[in-house]
């Protein structure tokens, strides 16, 4: 087959013709493009250097074959358009080689990366979490036999020793470290958190790692706002890594840096530890905050459990997608699961209250603040138709007559039997507690600490008294007219 001499003698797809122009324009350069103001002057021109076009042949295969090979004959100048097929062919399947030779080569290193990855992940594995104990199965009586497990509150109802990883997020400028601050407050003085909360205050120091504020500002705000952490600063150590790039040396990614804060929280006798942010942590270190930051959060806990820190709050920031603290914190959702308690601190623009939503492996219980305008104190909000403040007014009001019914008793009381007890000594009363407030009063008296429980027979539950008050409500408010939750609270 002869080519034809110009591009009217063969009337191929006149795009592949101009898409076959473009490109042997575009491989030739500035040259070519000077002298394609016509096809036929461009095809003259490419027919005097078609040695150099040739080789971009190869990219017109991607459209049909026949009009490919008669653009290719017409544009190449070559006589014969079954050597430009065959050319054609030829170097597509060079370049399919080659393109599957460099998948494989990308298969190989990927499959060498995740290999890589994976005895990484052992290896960090073993530093975390040490030698695995074997799996003992449980059969029989092993398999349904009721073990007594002491469930310790560090803050009542919020946060527990035995779930000792506490994520507290919140959106930017809202209050967290304020929150943080009024846990430490609480700790360290014995106070109520919140005005509410009873607290067991640590034997040991509690630590502060900061990574927002300077030093001078974090003494400032303790020195001048919490007379009760000035009255028991002995009992606090902190390490503020809030100037410019402070918050690297925090970088527990690495094995020595780790070892570095083991001893120095061992060293400081830090019993509860606050983490005060993540997000900067995060950043120095180079961790990726979408993808790594749970196991960053992972090596803060090995770093507690070696230097025997028995619980440890990390302050991080809230989603910013739309929804912001509905959508947990920041980044990684792995996040979430490994914490053993989330706190969803957030602010309701319209009444001026802050929420607290406590929710882990406890449970869930949810708390509304409001600010002290004269200070940096939280106190918890307490509505009339909450059946939490309902519960506790009965548990102050009744515990009198609790204490006495125990004290009267020559041996412990089952819940049924104090229950009975207490009710038999109101039933004078113009308008006696059923029995099931009664028993709520009790339950919340053991929450409080006012009764310690233990177990007789059979499971029974039994009570003493612990030397402990309960608390008394503050003065309950009212919600909107309808009934909104979280309406601007106006006096009862």
């Amino acid at each position: 087959m002869t080519a034809p001499t110009t591009a009217a003698d063969h009337n191929p797809d006149p795009a592949v013709v101009e898409y076959a122009r473009r490109v042997l324009v575009d491989r030739a350069g500035n040259t070519v493009a000077e002298a394609v103001d016509g096809l036929p002057d461009t095809y003259q021109f490419i027919r005097d250097t078609r040695i150099r076009t040739q080789r971009a042949t190869v990219t017109i295969g991607r459209y049909d074959t026949v009009d490919a090979v008669h653009a290719v004959a017409l544009f190449a100048g070559t006589d014969d358009a079954a050597v430009v097929a065959a050319t054609l062919d030829a170097e597509r399947q060079q370049a399919e080689r080659k393109s599957k030779a460099a998948q494989d080569d990308d298969d190989a290193k990927e499959l060498r990366r995740r290999k890589a990855r994976k005895n990484a992940d052992r290896v960090e594995a073993a530093e975390l979490y040490g030698d695995v104990a074997e799996v003992e199965v449980q059969i029989g009586d092993a398999a349904t036999t009721p073990t007594e497990v002491t469930d310790s509150f560090l803050v009542e109802s919020l946060w527990s020793y035995t779930r000792p990883q506490v994520l507290l997020y919140a959106k930017a400028k809202i209050g967290k470290s304020t929150l943080a601050h009024n846990v430490i407050a609480a700790l360290l003085s014995g106070n109520r958190l919140f005005g509410r909360y009873r607290v067991e205050t640590p034997a040991g120091r509690i630590g502060l790692i900061d990574t927002e504020m300077t030093p001078e500002h974090l003494r400032n705000e303790f020195g001048t706002e919490w007379p009760e952490i000035v009255a028991n600063n002995e009992r606090l150590a902190t390490w503020s890594l809030g100037r410019k790039g402070a918050a690297r040396q925090f970088d527990v990614t690495d094995p020595e840096v780790r070892q570095k804060w083991v001893d120095r929280l061992r060293t400081a006798n830090v019993e509860v530890l606050i983490v005060d942010c993540l997000g900067p942590l995060l950043r120095t270190a180079g961790v990726s905050e979408n993808e790594d930051a749970a196991r960053f959060m992972e090596h803060i806990r090995e770093v507690c459990d070696r230097a025997g820190v028995k619980a440890h709050l990390i302050v991080d920031h809230a989603s910013s997608k739309q929804g912001n603290e509905g959508n947990g914190p920041r980044g990684d959702s792995k996040k979430q699961d490994t914490a053993d308690a989330l706190w969803k601190f957030s602010k309701n623009r319209d009444t001026g209250l802050f929420h607290l939503h406590v929710e882990g492996r406890d449970g869930e219980h949810t708390v509304d603040l409001e600010r002290d305008v004269d200070s940096y104190r939280f106190r918890k909000v307490f509505y009339l138709d909450d059946p939490d403040y309902a519960r506790e007014k009965d548990a102050h009001e009744l515990f009198p007559v609790v204490r006495a019914a125990i004290s009267d008793s020559p041996a412990v009381l089952s819940q049924t039997e104090l229950r009975d007890a207490v009710g038999e000594r109101l039933k004078r009363r113009a308008d006696p507690p059923g029995r099931d407030r009664v028993r709520q009063a009790i339950i919340s008296l053991t929450v409080q600490g006012c009764l310690s429980e233990s177990r007789g027979e059979r499971g029974a539950k039994l009570y003493a008294l612990t030397g402990t008050e309960p608390v008394k409500p503050s003065k309950p408010v009212q919600r909107y007219d309808d009934g909104s939750f979280g309406g601007a609270p106006v006096p009862e």
